[in-house]
């Protein structure tokens, strides 16, 4: 491999049976199949993108100990794209009630960014 790279290196270690290789960078290709050049880019279009999860669970227990309880969890994933912008957040929502507690929520904004 020397021989068509130069300064790079194949050692092999037969007590470990590995193979280790050494390329340096400045010989190897920077570019991949497909690239588009940076002069061809452009800022997109502008647009809203909306994902979501909820879930909802309701447990119901009958007998001696008797009892009900609702969960509900909400997960929104939102952007927009105006021109070179970009806004990106994550909101989250969770509620809680039922006979065995007491009802709580909870909301959050997170990973908000541009």
């Amino acid at each position: 491999i020397e021989a068509y790279i130069p300064n790079s290196r194949l050692t092999f270690n037969i007590n470990k049976l590995t193979l280790n290789a050494s390329f340096p960078q400045v010989n190897m290709d920077k570019s991949f199949q497909g690239e588009i050049p940076a002069e061809l880019l452009d800022d997109g279009v502008s647009a809203v993108i909306l994902n979501y999860m909820a879930n909802f669970i309701k447990n119901r227990t009958t007998g001696d100990y008797s009892s009900h309880n609702n969960n509900f969890f909400l997960n929104l994933n939102g952007g927009v794209n105006i021109g070179p912008w970009r806004l990106r957040t994550n909101y989250s929502y969770y509620n809680s009630s039922g006979s065995d507690q007491r009802a709580s929520s909870d909301s959050e904004f997170s990973n908000t960014y541009v």
